[in-house]
């Protein structure tokens, strides 16, 4: 089979045109191409060095890896994302610029972490956190309240002026929550236009204080947009639920009973908050 039927077995070259393909036999490992296009030569990476570091690879058993390498050359280090992948009768390595790991992988952690719209604690990361306070719960006289918070009247914002406006409210309704909030609390967005929020060594009494400030905070915070005459008002409805050591730390019954809170803030009129002892 040709080298050309190979690269087109290689869908990265058409996501990342600067990436550079090196074919190697797989029978005596010699050099064989570089993909066309490639500035390979003008890194200053030789291919005896790239082959070698293939082999090193092989002797450690490594097999169609993906990982990242460091090489240097004109007094600077320069990072790539390094994959290995047998191709019928020849040997490809896949070089593709890359910033070092390090900040690959803080940007990851940042991408998982947070809500890409929002910019507050995504689904995921903020279960997690809710996971560690019910492990504080367990090991001691720990209290954590939990409030589910979700924007009245959102459909109707969103059929009325839009999704792309509908987007800017929950950023502002968001941030104005998360600016509501103490320094140690949590906010994350599960989905929508509901959001919770984490308040640790907080009882319930202490949640329908921030609970009622959010409340305020929201409805003052109206959003303004030179595109339409007047400013938009948001309210929300908020459930409270608490754990604690006495309680079980039932994280899966609290979050349902603050599910069921919001129900009846939603149902006595909305713009309001109801607590549930968990």
């Amino acid at each position: 089979m040709s080298l050309e039927s190979n690269l087109c077995k290689i869908p990265l070259l058409k996501l990342i045109p600067n990436a550079h393909i090196i074919f190697f036999s797989k029978e005596d490992g010699s050099f064989l191409k570089i993909n066309e296009g490639s500035d390979f030569y003008k890194t200053g990476i030789t291919i005896e060095s790239l082959y070698s570091f293939y082999i090193d690879l092989r002797q450690h058993s490594i097999t169609g890896m993906e990982s990242y390498v460091e090489f240097s050359y004109s007094g600077q280090k320069h990072s790539y994302q390094i994959i290995e992948k047998e191709l019928d009768e020849v040997i490809s390595i896949i070089l593709v610029p890359s910033p070092p790991p390090s900040i690959l992988i803080e940007k990851l952690k940042l991408e998982v972490s947070y809500d890409a719209l929002t910019n507050v604690y995504s689904r995921k990361a903020i279960l997690e956190i809710i996971e560690k306070e019910r492990e504080k719960c367990l090991n001691g006289l720990h209290v954590t309240s939990f409030l589910m918070i979700d924007i009245d009247h959102f459909k109707k914002i969103n059929d009325t002026y839009g999704h792309d406006v509908g987007d800017l409210v929950l950023k502002n309704v968001s941030s104005v929550i998360k600016k509501s909030l103490r320094e140690h609390d949590y906010i994350g967005r599960l989905g929508g236009e509901e959001f919770v929020v984490v308040l640790p060594d907080t009882s319930s009494n202490g949640a329908s204080k921030v609970a009622l400030k959010i409340l305020k905070n929201v409805q003052l915070s109206a959003l303004s947009l030179d595109t339409i005459s007047s400013p938009i008002s948001s309210t929300v409805s908020i459930g409270i639920t608490s754990i604690d050591q006495f309680t079980g730390c039932d994280i899966e019954k609290a979050l349902k009973n603050a599910d069921i809170a919001l129900y009846a803030a939603k149902t006595n009129g909305r713009n309001c908050y109801e607590t549930i002892i968990n």
